[in-house]
């Protein structure tokens, strides 16, 4: 969380200020929490509170509570060249299908059940929730400077159960389906390339780091 909070909130494109933080999930909508990220906000809910500091559950703002969990979405290669070298129009352009290509990936998460919550004794039952808590922070480049555009979508450990309840989450199918999670993010910002800047999309093959094919679909455009 502190990282994410040190990292820019706006950068400057086309003469104004373009926000590089967001929260997304309907859950966060149920909080209030819609636009820019605000640090205090992010602080707070990191804590299992709510915005206003009221705690959401019996660790809230103790050592046990865990913060939450993140996904990476990182765009392949070739689109963060293209990012580096296009217009600055075009470049508004690809960072807006970058965003819809992560709201992609919440609703994926809200559609599928993924963020469930325990109920009854010892937290036996699961119960379905209503909706994610969750902030996007768009990078544009890898910590080593490289160009490589990525988005760290934070869920946080808080969430209201279909009973009314806001509680912590259990997200264990988020790391289950951490793969289903990038090829959905994949899928869809291809699409958006295509079908907003008329890029030509190419399927690869994803390699792991012994060049070995690893059976992850990706592409280049």
């Amino acid at each position: 969380v502190d990282y994410l909070n040190a990292t820019e909130h706006y950068v400057i494109y086309l003469g104004g200020e373009r926000k590089m933080c967001a929260w997304r999930g309907k859950g966060a909508q149920r909080l209030g929490l819609t636009g820019a990220v605000d640090p205090q906000d992010l602080e707070r809910l990191a804590q299992g509170c709510d915005p206003s500091g009221r705690a959401l559950m019996a660790t809230s703002g103790s050592s046990k509570h865990r913060a939450g969990a993140e996904i990476c979405l990182s765009a392949p290669k070739s689109v963060s060249v293209a990012l580096a070298l296009e217009s600055e129009e075009n470049r508004q352009k690809i960072f807006d299908c970058q965003d819809r290509a992560t709201d992609a990936v919440v609703a994926f998460i809200e559609r599928e059940g993924l963020i469930e919550v325990n109920r009854g004794a010892q937290g036996k039952n699961k119960l379905g929730s209503n909706g994610v808590v969750s902030a996007g922070f768009t990078h544009t480049a890898s910590r080593n400077l490289d160009p490589q555009l990525h988005t760290h979508l934070f869920v946080l450990n808080v969430t209201e159960g279909e009973d009314g309840q806001w509680s912590g989450v259990e997200n264990a199918n988020l790391f289950r389906y951490t793969k289903a999670l990038g090829a959905v993010y994949r899928s869809a910002l291809a699409h958006e390339l295509h079908h907003t800047l008329g890029y030509g999309i190419e399927q690869t093959l994803g390699r792991d780091g012994f060049g070995q094919e690893n059976g992850q679909d990706n592409f280049k455009v």
